[in-house]
């Protein structure tokens, strides 16, 4: 079994072309929302808890291992869980923009005007720059992620059925780039 870990200190996290369950099981985002004013720091702060506090670190450090054992998954805070899901939420352009821009809707039911995938991928791409994603999904990706999302149609060029919403290219989403 290969295991692996990974710790990124980020001012900014990285969006993320992976929408499955599959990557998103896997990081957690740990928020530090405590700034230091620079007048409380104190210099080598590590050595000095470790000079005083040595034992009752360890001890602390075993406990957690021996709960983390008997439960045999870590306790996230809501934080924790909270911020991983914001950032899923916002990583990944291609849901960003389609959940905020379209949706999908039922031919049999609705008067519709099929979107042809060029000029959809044109409209995603145009987010995508827009918006700070700095590598849209590649044409392919795109035709399976729509399809996956709505009806299409192929008689010599591919159409979906989508709704344009009101705003078109503009996300309703929380990233703070768009405020």
């Amino acid at each position: 079994v290969c295991e692996a870990g990974f710790a990124f200190a980020l001012n900014e996290l990285f969006t993320v072309g992976d929408g499955s369950d599959g990557f998103w099981r896997r990081p957690l985002v740990i928020p530090f929302t405590r700034a230091i004013p620079k007048a409380e720091v104190i210099p080598d702060f590590d050595q000095v808890i470790l000079a005083t506090e040595r034992p009752l670190i360890l001890a602390w450090l075993l406990a957690g291992a021996a709960r983390l054992v008997q439960a045999g998954s870590y306790t996230l805070p809501a934080s924790v869980t909270d911020a991983t899901a914001d950032w899923r939420g916002s990583a990944n352009s291609f849901s960003v923009w389609f959940s905020s821009t379209h949706r999908a809707f039922d031919r049999n039911t609705e008067p519709y005007q099929p979107v042809q995938a060029k000029v959809l991928y044109e409209k995603y791409t145009r987010f995508c720059r827009d918006n700070g994603y700095d590598h849209p999904i590649s044409t392919t990706r795109f035709g399976t992620r729509v399809k996956a999302a709505c009806a299409w149609t192929k008689s010599g060029v591919v159409t979906y059925d989508v709704v344009e919403l009101a705003g078109g290219d503009r996300p309703s989403g929380s990233r703070p780039e768009w405020q």
